[in-house]
């Protein structure tokens, strides 16, 4: 193993747990932004970002939301609920963004600019897809987001509980709803808790399968 690794990253992934019941602290707005801010580091397909993030704090909302997710314990307690959405429909306008930040970087000549709008030019024929198709391609970059916002809010000593599917396609459509998005284009990946681990919470002991039956060298 290398001496230069960071501990602290290792830390933060073998020790992240997904909590169920949460003190009634609320997250310092300072640091629920860097976490976020991390979260959009993730990587993504073609750079292109296709998520949002609705942080669920009102009561109102909240409460809405917690219908959908059957009044789970992790949700109910938790101070900030975090929504990622995957949005396959926001391509056009973030591949304008992309270019337009492009052409304003000191460090591309006007040959690599040129290059890279053809580049766009040529990617805007992959989104012409089926819906079923952008929409699996939007979660996969919606989903490593999500891991970059639980591994960064485990680094920085905040807890989290992630929540998807179990409540059902219908409460993902409802949840959906609540949060105003367009079916067309939009849909809800997760719902992730994010607090201060309570004391009511039992550590166990994690599983996890043999690694031998995980990992295929070829």
């Amino acid at each position: 193993m290398s001496e230069n690794v960071d501990i602290q990253t290792l830390e933060a992934i073998r020790n992240r747990r997904s909590i169920r019941f949460f003190e009634d602290k609320p997250i310092p707005e300072p640091l629920l932004k860097a976490v976020l801010e991390d979260a959009i580091w993730a990587p993504s397909s073609m750079n292109m970002q296709p998520y949002r993030w609705y942080v669920v704090q009102t009561p109102l909302v909240r409460e809405k939301l917690l219908k959908c997710l059957n009044n789970q314990s992790a949700a109910s307690t938790a101070p900030v609920l975090c929504v990622n959405v995957a949005c396959w429909g926001d391509w056009p306008e973030a591949s304008q963004e992309h270019l337009a930040w492009s052409r304003q970087r000191p460090e591309f000549n006007e040959v690599q600019k040129e290059a890279f709008v053809k580049k766009m030019a040529m990617l805007s024929s992959a989104f012409e897809l089926p819906r079923e198709e952008l929409r699996v391609w939007a979660t996969k970059s919606a989903a490593l987001s999500c891991e970059n916002l639980m591994l960064s809010a485990s680094a920085r000593g905040i807890s989290s509980c992630p929540m998807e599917g179990g409540w059902g396609p219908e409460a993902l459509l409802q949840a959906g709803e609540v949060l105003g998005l367009d079916s067309t284009t939009q849909s809800v990946i997760m719902v992730i808790a994010l607090g201060y681990k309570s004391p009511k919470h039992l550590d166990m002991p994690i599983w996890r399968r043999e690694f031998s039956k995980l990992v295929h060298f070829l």
